[in-house]
């Protein structure tokens, strides 16, 4: 089945796509996203699925905590744009990509209707799960809210002019067992804790491009797999570095 309409979700609400839905921009715009969803959602796209946005962000969640499972294509100007928080779980065979900016981003939640107070302007965290592959033509994952990443063996996240990962306002947590790359690979703005495993490659990209960046915040690396870029790790303010006997 192939759906080439919008969709939207609202208080709520649960889609399972197991086919294909492809959703156009179209002038005057109607929604900025091939899915939208306000008030927390569930979203599962089944192996093989496929759910596109063409010049539009293909999910976006406006408020509330969204849930999205993903074993099939989920693409997009943005792949996902989280605004209440909530938790992506990308499976192996799951691809996740932002053709014009990031794969998953965040934004400011807004009102849940135009009578009701505004919300808080910081997003919610975001838990992402990843095994399979994450890629924008910005970043791979820019979180404003904070959050987590945990990116398993069979997981690469990419950004192609920007970070692998970023963490831009508040502090976060890296997992990596897998490959990540970006310029830089990982950047925290305002502190966090990487944890590079055995199998874990983190590399910083093109001649500037930091592995490990913290930016003016004291940090936390510990590195049992392999770490690269122009600076390895970067520690504006100081902080920790544990490199085991794997380490380098």
């Amino acid at each position: 089945m192939t759906v080439s309409n919008f969709i939207e979700l609202t208080n709520g609400g649960s889609l399972d796509n197991a086919g294909t839905v492809q959703v156009t921009a179209v002038t005057p715009p109607i929604f900025t996203a091939a899915v939208t969803t306000t008030g927390g959602a569930t979203i599962t796209n089944e192996a093989g699925a496929t759910l596109s946005g063409l010049g539009l962000i293909g999910i976006q969640s406006l408020n509330g905590p969204a849930t999205i499972t993903n074993a099939g294509t989920i693409s997009g100007t943005d792949g996902i744009e989280l605004s209440g928080g909530g938790t992506i779980t990308n499976n192996a065979e799951g691809t996740i990509t932002g053709n014009d900016g990031a794969a998953i981003a965040t934004a400011a939640p807004v009102p849940t209707n135009p009578t009701a107070a505004a919300p808080a302007a910081t997003p919610g965290p975001v838990t992402v799960l990843n095994s399979g592959a994450i890629s924008g033509a910005t970043s791979g994952i820019m979180l404003t809210g904070g959050g987590s990443v945990t990116n398993n063996a069979s997981g690469q996240i990419s950004g192609a002019t920007g970070g692998g990962v970023v963490f831009q306002a508040t502090a976060g947590t890296v997992n990596n067992a897998g490959s990540i790359s970006g310029a830089p690979g990982v950047s925290f703005g305002a502190g966090g804790t990487v944890t590079n495993t055995a199998t874990g490659k983190i590399t910083g990209t093109g001649t500037t491009g930091g592995g490990v960046v913290f930016q003016a915040v004291t940090g936390t690396v510990n590195n049992a797999g392999s770490i690269s870029g122009a600076l390895g790790v970067s520690l504006a303010a100081g902080g920790t570095v544990t490199n085991t006997a794997t380490g380098r």
